[in-house]
């Protein structure tokens, strides 16, 4: 699931009348959501193995319930045949989600699992970034390289251009969910740079930390920024004083290198900041408040339905809580914000539960993750695009993954010999 997110774009879809619904990543989750159906006929989801009820289960079954209720919603109005494929979907990316959200919370419990789960999703998001930075400095564009046989384009994606520079996608639909992405697998690839199992993992993760720090401004997106800084500054908590004073002396390395080797694009990046209230993608945003308003007002509980954000019939809302309190009214903003409050929670759990300090600084990489998550909501419509929506619903099920733990304390101290005896430098012994 975490190599299919990345390496092959959401446009890559098994042929057929599935299109959108028929991508890679997209059909494992279906797959996953079925054993998660089978297991709750069962009556075991809901509950740990010690007989509790599973919370972060419970938070995104809320989720969940508040789209079944805009779902009943949707079908009041009355819909056409292009309403109708936008509903099916939307309920068809809430399968996906809701189903990788509690396979992996009921089923990646244990530390080699959560690694494995994580360095897939590590190698996939490295090769994106590199398909990104080629495409920003040369003709190379190589996000369908791996395109299966059987798999057809839904639609072709170009590369836009922003103050005479190319907004890299990598394998995403958009440059702005490519540098959410990116600036969201960062502290991950920080947290496997320090605590990786090999001296061969730490360096993949450093290469994989350079290539993301290569990526990120070449989406030339604002996004790309806030998010990376959200993750950074929660990460930065898991560092000490010192690993803070390096850290922040690579970064002003690397913001001379780029300033330096190619300034337009550094005065590119300022100007999106000091020029922000001129930017029309800022003002158009702002705009949306009062339309969200009036639409609000019409239907304030259950919203407008699904079909009521379609892109080509409305105004096009770069936020997910403006489309869901359109869509979705009080109760669609609630099952989002379940999710919200309920990844913190997780998060907080998790710190109670960490035995080695490796498991501390994943806890801040997965929470400086979520962080990215969150932030970036507010500034485009995260629940259109594949690869960031089910990176939102990964991440929480992780972070609940490390709130209940299955696997025994004396696993977990081997482990950490293990890694501590690997990462030893050899000795030689006089006789």
């Amino acid at each position: 699931m975490g190599l299919t997110l990345f390496l092959l774009p959401t446009v890559v879809v098994l042929a057929g009348p599935l299109r959108s619904n028929g991508s890679p990543a997209k059909m494992l989750a279906y797959v996953m959501a079925g054993l998660v159906v089978l297991t709750f006929v069962n009556g075991k989801v809901m509950f740990t193995r010690d007989g509790l009820l599973h919370a972060g289960v419970a938070i995104v079954m809320i989720f969940c319930l508040s789209r079944i209720f805009v779902l009943a919603r949707t079908f009041e109005n009355g819909l056409d045949t292009e309403q109708d494929a936008t509903v099916l979907r939307t309920v068809m990316s809430t399968v996906a989600f809701v189903g990788v959200a509690v396979f992996i919370m009921t089923r990646i419990t244990t530390v080699r699992a959560r690694n494995f789960v994580l360095g897939a999703m590590l190698i996939g998001a490295t090769y994106a970034a590199i398909v990104g930075v080629l495409q920003g400095v040369s003709d190379i564009d190589l996000k369908y390289l791996l395109q299966p046989p059987g798999f057809v384009l839904k639609v072709e994606k170009t590369l836009a251009i922003r103050d005479g520079f190319t907004r890299v996608l990598g394998t995403s639909d958009h440059p702005i969910e490519f540098s959410v992405v990116v600036a969201t697998m960062f502290p991950i690839a920080a947290h496997f740079f320090r605590f990786g199992s090999t001296r061969n993992v730490r360096m993949y993760s450093g290469i994989s930390l350079v290539v993301m720090i290569l990526a990120i401004p070449a989406s030339v997106s604002r996004t790309a920024i806030v998010a990376v800084v959200a993750s950074a500054v929660v990460y930065l908590f898991a560092l000490k004083v010192r690993e803070i004073f390096a850290a922040a002396i690579l970064l002003g390395i690397a913001v001379l290198i780029y300033y330096v080797s190619v300034p337009e694009l550094f005065d590119a990046i300022v100007k999106l900041f000091v020029g922000a209230s001129e930017d029309d993608s800022i003002t158009s945003r702002t705009d949306d408040y009062a339309y969200t308003g009036d639409l609000f007002r019409q239907n304030p509980v259950l919203g407008s339905g699904f079909a009521a954000t379609m892109p080509d019939r409305t105004q096009y809302l770069d936020n997910v809580w403006l489309g869901t309190i359109i869509s979705g009214g009080i109760v669609g903003v609630l099952g989002i914000m379940a999710i919200v409050v309920g990844g913190i929670i997780g998060a907080t759990l998790a710190f109670r539960n960490v035995r080695t300090a490796a498991e501390r600084d994943l806890v801040f990489a997965l929470s400086g993750a979520f962080a990215s998550l969150v932030v970036s909501t507010t500034v485009f419509d995260m629940f259109a695009f594949q690869q960031a929506a089910f990176l939102l619903f990964i991440v929480f099920a992780l972070l609940w993954s490390l709130a209940y733990r299955t696997d025994s304390p004396a696993v977990d101290m081997a482990a950490q010999r293990s890694s501590a005896l690997r990462s030893r430098p050899t000795q030689r012994v006089e006789q």
